[in-house]
């Protein structure tokens, strides 16, 4: 796999947000025959293809710097340094959202009682397995990552370096896991990172590439009996293909990349905000469909700002955190097997999302 389609992720992640984005504002605030509202009905789905997108990156990631168990405390701390930040600060952010309208004068007067019990759990992403409401919508698929970075921070060596039929146990137990879970872990939604897991297997020869399409399938299959529902297998699939295939580089994919996960954590207080001091004014329903377009503009600047504000400096961080130490060896095998034009690895100028 080239490192073209490493830029082909950053640029994944973007429509994925942008998918999400759509879909939250045009089921909110859109009637139900509006066509944008059709076009983005299922965009919902873009959090599957995040987690494909983990199920690869991750175990990707944890084989270039050759984690071992040891090293779970370093992973961990440059895991929480590259997403916990941002995410506090959107937490900030949205109970300002929602102590603000308890000064504001009528009709934008608004009484609202925070739960203070509540916000100290999401410091943990505890709040769903506490039987607790998340403040922001988005904030249930942060905790399921949190939970994926455990296990595989955990478990990798499962994957790497076990025999084969060891792997092929644990990731089948990992399957089946999904329909006697709880829509709170990370056991429940294994068959949304089972194929990027699958993906990782491929590209560092642990498959052959029929084994790849059968199991893909098979995983597909599991999916739709899980859910009843064709539309997130497909999602899974297109994604898939999406990380294997395309080629594709251009600063467009890789600024949709960069801003994607702050965008994800600000649309819904941003463009919610915008749209909902003006949505009860407006009753016509192209305008009202200009104006999602201008809230999702407005998300995406507000989600540039934030990234140059609060991410890029913690990433920096969160690199060093996860740096090799200087005893630790090189990663020969990667630059024996993913050897591209210049002689540079394909690892090289790939970062973990």
């Amino acid at each position: 796999m080239p490192k073209s389609h490493f830029h082909s992720i950053d640029l994944l992640r973007g429509l994925a947000a942008l998918a999400v984005g759509f879909f939250h504002l045009s089921t909110a605030f859109l009637c139900a025959g509006n066509p944008l509202r059709l076009v983005f009905q299922h965009g919902h789905l873009g959090v599957e293809c995040f987690f494909v997108i983990s199920g690869f990156i991750i175990p990707y990631t944890l084989w270039k710097k050759q984690h071992r168990l040891s090293h779970f405390p370093r992973f961990m701390l440059a895991r929480l340094l590259r997403l916990h930040p941002a995410y506090l600060g959107s937490v900030a952010l949205m109970l300002l959202t929602l102590w603000l309208p308890n000064f504001l004068p009528p009709p934008f007067h608004q009484a609202t009682v925070i739960d203070w019990s509540n916000v100290g759990l999401h410091f943990c992403y505890l709040s769903a397995l506490a039987g607790k409401p998340w403040l922001n919508g988005v904030y249930w698929s942060l905790a399921i990552e949190m939970q994926y970075y455990l296990l595989l921070g955990v478990g990798y060596a499962l994957l790497a370096r076990a025999p084969r039929a060891v792997t092929a146990l644990c990731l089948a137990l990992f399957a089946a896991s999904a329909f006697f879970s709880t829509s709170a872990t990370v056991f429940y939604y294994a068959g949304l990172f089972l194929p990027g897991i699958l993906l990782f297997l491929a590209h560092t020869g642990r498959l052959r590439q029929w084994e790849l399409v059968v199991l893909l399938l098979v995983n597909a299959l599991l999916l739709y009996w899980q859910r009843h529902d064709w539309f997130r297998p497909g999602a899974v699939l297109a994604a898939c293909a999406f990380i294997r295939f395309v080629r594709w580089q251009h600063p467009l994919g890789a600024f949709c990349g960069r801003i994607s996960y702050s965008f994800y954590l600000l649309h819904t207080t941003v463009a919610f905000a915008f749209l909902g001091l003006l949505m009860p004014y407006v009753h016509d329903e192209a305008l009202r469909t200009l104006l999602v377009f201008v809230a999702i503009l407005l998300a995406i600047l507000a989600a540039t700002g934030y990234y140059r504000l609060v991410e890029a400096p913690t990433q920096e961080l969160a690199k060093h955190a996860g740096a090799p130490r200087p005893t630790d060896a090189p990663n020969l095998a990667t630059h024996r097997v993913l050897r591209a034009s210049g002689g540079r690895t394909a690892t090289e100028g790939l970062e973990d999302p």
